[in-house]
């Protein structure tokens, strides 16, 4: 009895090291599989609070900052542009562009949400994420912007508090 408890705590032991070796790597195999790297802050404007979590998988970083979140394409670098920057926006400010949206270039609707490309070349993705939740993430020109902003998840405030009780 206590040799089949000894293997099986023996079995045990070497299995959870395989799996914590696993752990974070950034290439997937049969045995080891990928695991997300992910950042979460809460941002917010006024009563817009809301939490982004930015997928950092492949080497992207990400700087939380003034309200904002600044995503690079590699480690943190204050001299160089982010590679996309999202942002809170009051009620207002969003339904200004919301106004103006569909004469933009290559405006397109989704599920509470639209996007279009500025004369700059830069995509910008407008989210209404709750009843006072707005996102805005700005992509910058020669970015696969569907790609970049896809490692974007936000939730508004109340949607966490309320799932919490849950």
């Amino acid at each position: 009895m206590k040799k089949a408890a000894i293997a099986l705590i023996g079995a045990a032991t070497f299995t959870l090291g395989l799996a914590t070796v696993g752990f974070g790597s950034e290439t997937e195999s049969e045995w080891f599989p990928t695991y997300e790297q992910t950042a979460s802050a809460w941002l917010d404007q006024g009563e817009n609070e809301v939490r982004v979590t930015v997928d950092l998988t492949g080497g992207w970083s990400a700087e939380f900052a003034h309200g904002a979140v600044y995503l690079y394409d590699g480690k943190v670098d204050e001299n160089a542009p982010a590679n996309a920057l999202g942002v809170t926006l009051e009620k207002e400010v969003f339904d200004e562009y919301v106004a103006g949206a569909p004469s933009q270039e290559n405006y397109r609707e989704f599920a509470r949400s639209f996007s279009y490309t500025e004369e700059d070349g830069s995509t910008d993705y407008f989210f209404s994420v709750g009843p006072n939740a707005y996102f805005m993430i700005s992509v910058m020109p020669g970015e696969d912007a569907d790609a970049v902003s896809s490692r974007f998840s936000v939730e508004p405030s109340d949607y966490i508090e309320d799932s919490v009780g849950e």
